[in-house]
């Protein structure tokens, strides 16, 4: 698994931790035909076309965007989750880059990844939707809650989606201001998930809210919070 877990993450690396290119916006801006598979050959034969109904192409826009939303959280959750092997396995994130000390070095680069390239806002502003896109793809749901009448749930254990805590309360620290402003003025904004779709509006006030928790709990927010805003 180590081995494995190094070269799957030196790939990743030298396709967008080097170059800094932006993971999430690349799986984003992938054509839908990427997603589609052999059905694309069908939608495209006219016969077919012609008898594809307004719904279904409504529902497979929708299953696209969940494939998308699957595409980006699997592979984030493998390569920064740092937890020790167990009984249900083992992430890239708990190995080194190279080497048998096991450090969790991979966890930590791509930490460094997501917070300054791909959900910095001072790289390019709509990188604060991609962050809140992360968290919003990791709400707790009542089936685990037990809470049918309380709906989703943004907590402090799941909205992180693998990523490290500490990391994104600091972040949250340094960008929470830019963030809500955009995230508000984007409210309509819908994130889709297998198992469910949610809206900016519907839930963002309870994400903001457990982002200050998390922020509160960090020990160095008076230094972080007195450093100059780029945005």
């Amino acid at each position: 698994m180590r081995i494995i877990s190094q070269k799957i993450f030196g790939l990743f690396k030298s396709t967008y931790v080097k170059p800094k290119k932006n993971f999430i916006a690349d799986v984003n801006l992938a054509p839908d035909d990427a997603f589609l598979g052999s059905i694309n050959c069908q939608l495209e034969c006219s016969d077919f076309s012609d008898s594809v109904s307004p719904q279904m192409r409504i529902d497979i826009a929708k299953k696209i965007l969940i494939k998308r939303s699957v595409v980006k959280s699997l592979t984030l959750y493998q390569l920064s989750n740092s937890l020790p092997p167990s009984g249900s396995g083992v992430g890239c994130g708990y190995y080194d880059e190279d080497g048998n000390a096991d450090n969790k070095g991979i966890a930590k680069a791509m930490n460094d990844y997501m917070f300054d390239v791909c959900f910095n806002p001072t790289v390019d502003e709509q990188n604060a939707l991609h962050f809140f896109d992360h968290c919003l793809t990791h709400l707790t749901t009542p089936f685990y809650t037990g809470d049918a009448e309380g709906g989703l749930v943004a907590s402090k254990d799941s909205i992180t989606g693998g990523l490290d805590a500490m990391a994104m309360s600091r972040f949250w620290l340094q960008h929470n201001d830019f963030i809500r402003q955009l995230v508000q003025s984007a409210s309509d904004r819908e994130v889709y998930t297998s198992n469910y779709s949610v809206k900016y509006t519907d839930i963002m006030d309870k994400v903001f809210s457990t982002l200050d928790e998390m922020a509160n709990d960090e020990p160095d927010a008076e230094e972080i919070l007195a450093r100059p805003k780029s945005i």
